[in-house]
């Protein structure tokens, strides 16, 4: 009997210790997936803290671009209004030049008619057309004086408003010209050295411009000061 009892006994520890060890290992078990658990949770945050930051980041790029869109947008209407203005006077350049050269194309062609008659008409007749041929010759002169200044000036005002535009390449182009049809215009000389020594970096010609203002210019009130322009470019 003693034995029987026993034996239920060590068989009723022996179920109690495998049930402990089954219910450890599966707390074991629920500790290692509650640990993997936590640790996927802080993965996660911490991607979302990352996801944050770059959401703020790219916020804050997006206000900065929005911002540089309004000045961007503010200087192009300016510019825009600029070159409204310049169109008109452009405009009204070309017209005067236009007019000049339609006088001088009739002056051309009444000389060519006065021509034909001189060599038909009688030695009194052709004196008088002579002297008439002269003042036209001599008025012609005077046309192409002034549409040579007319353009002169048409380029002048144009590098200068293409200065101010900031548009340093044509304007350094229209100075050019000018130039061509006035090369004694001082102020064109100085403005055309500024440009090719601060925005072309071709000190060489900028020296030639200002040693040709102070040729056209030597008692200007700035001499001295281009003097020392020249030198420093040396």
């Amino acid at each position: 009997m003693n034995k029987i009892i026993l034996t239920a006994f060590t068989a009723a520890i022996l179920l109690l210790l495998t049930t402990s060890l089954v219910f450890y290992q599966k707390a074991g078990n629920l500790n290692i997936k509650l640990a993997g658990a936590n640790q996927a949770i802080e993965t996660i945050n911490k991607e979302i803290t990352r996801l944050g930051e770059e959401k703020d980041r790219i916020a804050e790029e997006n206000n900065k671009l929005q911002a540089d869109t309004v000045s961007y947008v503010g200087i192009n209407t300016k510019l825009q209004g600029e070159k409204e203005s310049l169109r008109g006077k452009l405009m009204d350049l070309e017209r005067r030049i236009d007019l000049k050269e339609a006088d001088l194309d009739r002056a051309k062609k009444r000389l060519r008619e006065i021509e034909a008659e001189v060599s038909e008409q009688k030695q009194a007749v052709e004196n008088q057309a002579l002297n008439e041929n002269k003042k036209l010759k001599k008025k012609i002169s005077l046309l192409n004086s002034a549409v040579k200044k007319e353009r002169a000036l048409y380029h002048y005002n144009l590098a200068v408003a293409y200065t101010k535009a900031q548009f340093y390449d044509e304007a350094v182009e229209e100075y050019e010209k000018s130039l061509q049809f006035d090369i004694k215009n001082a102020d064109a000389h100085y403005n055309l050295g500024l440009l090719c020594q601060n925005t072309k970096h071709d000190l060489d010609k900028a020296a030639v411009h200002y040693k040709k203002y102070l040729e056209l210019k030597p008692d200007a009130e700035d001499a001295e000061e281009v003097k020392g322009l020249i030198e420093k470019l040396k």
